[in-house]
């Protein structure tokens, strides 16, 4: 981006650029980067594909299941991984705590309270978004809440379960309706 210095936060950029197909190699685009503000003439160079983002640029996997409580979980057989959405981590700003009030073992029900980040903004509660029993904790965040950051739908999961009723993600949102609802929320 030509022109424009733009400090990164320590913990993300809001700015991603994404893959969109376009049918030439270059493209002249002005990219919006917050609330009524754009980046103008903004010379972006890419490949024969391209992308531009939405205010908070969060990556939305088609592979998962989402709560409108920004929790999701991926289904790998008859467990579900579970943690924050990029867009709540983002919300959230740089998250200083997690603490897990459940134990492995614990059986839990949808919309159960299971744990708590703390951001130095606020804290706020987690909750499953399916039904299941704890087979994991995510002990690397303990001492390291920075993979909640950076890898959110990797090493940020924040616990495993044992599904009760596999077919109760199907109830959640999929990618694109989370996508809308996090656009709408912001609104």
């Amino acid at each position: 981006i030509e022109d424009q210095k733009f400090e990164q936060k320590k913990t993300r950029t809001q700015l991603m650029i994404m893959m969109l197909k376009s049918g030439s190699s270059k493209s002249l685009w002005s990219v919006s980067v917050g609330r009524g503000f754009t980046v103008p003439h903004a010379h972006l160079v890419f490949p024969s594909s391209v992308w531009a983002t939405r205010r908070y640029a969060s990556q939305v996997p088609t592979d998962l299941h989402y709560s409108k409580t920004h929790e999701y979980v991926r289904i790998k057989g008859d467990t579900g991984i579970v943690g924050i959405t990029d867009h709540a981590q983002a919300a959230l700003g740089e998250i200083i705590f997690f603490s897990c009030d459940v134990g492995v073992g614990t059986a839990l029900q949808k919309n159960d309270p299971f744990g708590a980040v703390e951001s130095v903004k606020q804290a706020s509660t987690l909750y499953m978004p399916v039904s299941g029993t704890v087979v994991d904790i995510n002990k690397n965040l303990k001492g390291d809440v920075q993979p909640i950051h950076s890898d959110p739908y990797g090493e940020g999961w924040m616990i495993k379960v044992q599904l009760s009723d596999g077919k109760e993600a199907d109830e959640l949102l999929d990618s694109g309706a989370y996508a809308t609802h996090c656009e709408t929320e912001e609104h």
